[in-house]
């Protein structure tokens, strides 16, 4: 059997990484239930090949998996495939521009057979071809996989057509990642900190739990990274507590662990590309004018205010 491979699919070739040492499913972020169940069945999928066989039935299994950004998605499919001793195999949704290019990767994908096939960001997949070729490429090829274990990620699950994803033969199951709840944030935040020193700071567990309320696994991971390092180079605990709690506080802020545009924004530009461009011009032409209006208003008022004050005695 070849060692399991960590790959990733682009439109030029398949490109391959190492794999880290933490990415099993025993250390992944989550919550233990997801765990356990994860656990459980990929055992009893290890013990269905024969069975399905006799079937008539090609040995696999879809889960599809959807969440906020930061919730373990992506860490979940790598643990997957460790624990099965596969390999990884990702087509991410901004190399598949078109049909064409969503079959060929599906052929590569199986290539080979004892794979983790992960459909990243699906919705985005679906909305650059019709529905019916999509899923018409997509059983053609899944038919096809044999050994193969399926994941679909979105975290958009409300722009995923679930009556065609989620049925027999295609995704079977749909989990729900969430964002830690109170308890899980307080098992980590515990495994983060020494809450004797952070005690002696005047911070209590309370505090930092509230303050955690709407960060998600990665954030927590961050954290701890931060903590890590600090430890390392011996840094002052009150300078790394005050880092922390200034990423926490940014990170709340910002909303999007990715540092970039967050759900909302992008829900919005989507809104925008669908608005005839004449719409938006005229629009811009409106923006301009009220801007001068209100530069108008001010600047009159202001000038009011002065006259006033002139004629004061």
């Amino acid at each position: 059997m070849d060692k399991p491979q960590l790959c990733r699919w682009t439109r030029n070739k398949i490109l391959e990484f190492e794999w880290s040492p933490f990415e099993t499913l025993d250390k992944l972020v989550i919550s233990s239930n997801l765990r356990d169940h994860f656990t459980q069945r990929l055992s009893a999928f290890l013990i269905e090949k024969s069975h399905l066989h006799s079937l008539k039935l090609p040995w696999r299994y879809g889960m599809f998996l959807f969440g906020p950004s930061g919730s373990g998605k992506t860490a979940a499919s790598r643990g997957l495939a460790q624990h099965l001793k596969w390999s990884h195999y990702t087509i991410p949704e901004h190399e598949i521009l078109d049909s064409h290019l969503f079959e060929k990767s599906l052929h590569d994908a199986i290539s080979k057979n004892q794979r983790v096939i992960v459909l990243d960001n699906i919705d985005q997949m679906l909305s650059r071809m019709e529905p019916e070729v999509f899923f018409t490429l997509l059983d053609h090829a899944m038919e096809r996989a044999e050994g193969s274990l399926w994941i679909a990620t979105t975290r958009h699950a409300e722009n995923v057509p679930k009556t065609q994803l989620i049925r027999p033969g295609r995704f079977d199951e749909s989990i729900r990642f969430e964002q830690p709840s109170k308890d899980l944030r307080i098992q980590m935040l515990i495994q983060v900190f020494d809450w004797e020193r952070i005690s002696e700071e005047g911070s209590s567990l309370s505090e930092w739990v509230e303050m955690t309320q709407g960060l998600t696994f990665s954030h927590f991971e961050e954290m701890r990274q931060i903590v890590a390092r600090a430890r390392a180079r011996e840094l002052d605990p009150h300078a790394t507590l005050a880092e922390i709690k200034s990423f926490v506080e940014d990170q709340v802020i910002a909303g999007d662990r990715l540092g970039g545009i967050s759900d909302q924004t992008e829900i919005l530009m989507d809104r925008v590309q669908q608005v005839d461009p004449r719409v938006l011009t005229a629009a811009l032409n409106m923006t301009d004018v009220f801007k001068v209006l209100i530069e108008k208003t001010i600047g009159d008022a202001a000038e009011r205010s002065k006259l006033m004050k002139d004629e004061e005695p």
